[in-house]
């Protein structure tokens, strides 16, 4: 992709953190395993789940939440203009529109929708 930070994708994980480390788990069995070791031997803890951004190099946590719902709710939130943007693409068949107007609208839109994201996202910091 690019040789800075890009996620590829999107994962929600739980975890555990105890004596200031803390463990992420791709096996929900293996999280709820754990957590009940960890409630049986009465050490401190705290669980919790994450979203993480996933590229070929890096899993980077980019927020913890309560609970599994509300990181969904997030990891949805963030992926809500991309996935407008694919259902938009996908939905503008070449067979609809002999004279390709149809597709050139579609690809102005999609692109407007990418670029307001990008440009009220980046803080002044330009991608």
């Amino acid at each position: 992709m690019r040789d800075t930070l890009a996620f590829e994708y999107y994962e929600v994980r739980p975890c555990i953190e105890r004596d200031h480390q803390v463990t992420s788990y791709r096996d929900e069995d293996e999280f709820a395993a754990e957590l009940a070791r960890s409630q049986r031997a009465g050490r401190e803890f705290h669980a919790f789940w994450s979203v993480y951004g996933v590229d070929r190099n890096a899993n980077t946590a980019i927020g913890d939440f309560v609970s599994k719902d509300a990181a969904h709710e997030v990891m949805n939130a963030i992926l809500a203009i991309p996935a407008a943007v694919s259902n938009a693409l996908q939905g503008d068949q070449p067979t609809r529109k002999q004279d390709g107007a149809g597709s050139a609208h579609t690809a102005r839109s999609v692109a407007d929708w990418l670029g307001d994201m990008i440009n009220q996202s980046s803080n002044d910091q330009r991608i």
